[in-house]
């Protein structure tokens, strides 16, 4: 079998795509004439092996702009990946056609209803799970003071709950797409809090107290700083950490690390030597090409901005003008120091 994805791999290599798999999911991507094609042969070479490879099984997505005639007769009988609900129909948007995208590694990627939707699901999963664990923990049901159900809760929530989101806030293409997915973790965290401390923090708590929470407990806050407000700083770590690795780069000592995915189209996105040393404006290539049409530099954009500006509305003089701190860098340097 490793054969059969060996050749599928260097068919797709020759032509500037890449076969690449994550524990029992693989991702074939390339050119959809010479994708098919080495799809069809990859499932003639398991079948050598007594494997049958099942259609039903796949699916595949190309960009609204590319979705033609074309694409349909070359797909055949694989599936466009489509949003589906809790009983397996499709989704419909406004104009009554299925949501579509495909999902790597659990992050959902494709048209921004289609990724706005996953991410309703998946806050509804969250938000049910949460509930539960609240439920069972509510100390209004755990009275003996030999049962600390309050302080369980309160752990839960400080040091796992309110970061469950964080994975689709670090890695989704925009900040702005998660920014209703976000807001709905942080309103149920707090319903978490005050049953956790018994009282109604919304109606009564002054608004100086309610931002306290935010706050790390080593100010006296609570820790709480939210998933709307971490979804910036989350977006860009997100991006320096995972985008670095795809290219490959040359590092301090002058070695070369290979890169994960060094396909012409992701080169031709961030530049040759984007992240080689000495790095400088890594986000160069990326802002000035494609700036106006790209998710991805449209997050930069927005993130830099939006964390920019908070920082100088809190900042000291001397914080402002300290060019060795990582957020006074300029955007084409935004997450690198």
């Amino acid at each position: 079998m490793n054969d059969a994805f060996t050749n599928f791999n260097c068919r797709l290599r020759d032509v500037g795509g890449r076969v690449t798999a994550i524990i029992d999911d693989n991702y074939g991507i390339g050119p959809p004439s010479e994708l098919f094609a080495a799809n069809t042969q990859f499932a003639i070479e398991l079948a050598t092996v007594g494997l049958e490879a099942q259609p039903s099984k796949a699916e595949c997505y190309i960009d609204e702009a590319y979705r033609n005639a074309d694409w349909h007769t070359l797909r055949g009988d694989i599936p466009e990946g489509i949003l589906k609900d809790a009983d397996g129909e499709p989704i419909l948007g406004d104009d009554g056609e299925p949501l579509r995208g495909t999902m790597a590694c659990n992050i959902p990627i494709g048209m921004r209803s289609f990724v706005s939707g996953y991410l309703d699901q998946r806050l509804g999963l969250i938000t049910r799970k949460n509930n539960a664990i609240a439920t069972l923990l509510d100390p209004g049901r755990w009275t003996h003071p030999d049962i600390p159900s309050r302080q369980m809760l309160w752990l839960l929530i400080l040091l796992c709950l309110q970061f469950k989101g964080d994975y689709w806030l670090r890695h989704i293409v925009r900040p702005d797409w998660t920014e209703s997915f976000a807001t709905g973790i942080d309103e149920n965290i707090l319903s978490m809090v005050q049953t956790c401390m018994g009282v109604n923090i919304t109606t009564s708590w002054l608004d100086f107290a309610r931002a306290r929470l935010a706050l790390p407990i080593r100010y006296r806050g609570m820790g709480l700083r939210g998933s709307a407000d971490r979804r910036y700083s989350q977006f860009i770590g997100g991006a320096v950490q995972s985008i670095i690795p795809l290219l490959t780069r040359n590092d301090a000592n002058g070695n070369t690390i290979e890169g994960r995915l060094h396909l012409p189209s992701i080169e031709n996105l961030f530049g040759v030597d984007s992240f080689s040393h000495p790095v400088s404006d890594p986000w160069e290539h990326l802002m000035t090409s494609s700036r106006h049409t790209n998710n991805l530099a449209t997050g930069i954009q927005q993130t830099w901005s939006h964390l920019q500006i908070t920082f100088q509305e809190v900042a000291t003089q001397v914080a402002k003008d300290d060019q060795s701190l990582l957020i006074n860098q300029l955007m084409n340097n935004a997450g690198f120091n």
